[in-house]
């Protein structure tokens, strides 16, 4: 799910906060103590016209209650075609 008043646009560089549900809860991978979450919002930003991705932050919720945050530091990467990320950046860029 795609936070639309959260698009800012600059040049060919977008950036958006995009929300995933999850109907059971998952395990933050490294954590322990155990973090259980079921909602992952994750800030990211996109060139549109080379198809990447810059993942920035995550914030981790288990319902409606924050769990756990993550600066992400993934560096400019290709987006993966058919994925979460691919639908995100195809949003966002139309947007802008």
């Amino acid at each position: 799910m795609l936070d639309r008043a959260s698009v800012r646009a600059d040049g060919g560089t977008v950036k958006v906060w995009a929300k995933y549900l999850f109907e059971q809860p998952l395990v933050l991978p490294r954590s322990n103590p155990e973090i259980r979450f079921n909602v992952y919002m994750m800030l990211s930003e996109f060139r549109c016209a080379e198809r990447q991705a810059n993942d920035l932050h995550a914030d981790y919720y288990l319902g409606d209650k924050f769990v756990s945050q993550s600066p992400l530091t993934s560096g400019w990467h290709d987006v993966t075609p058919d994925s979460n990320s691919e639908l995100v950046l195809i949003r966002a860029c139309k947007l802008k």
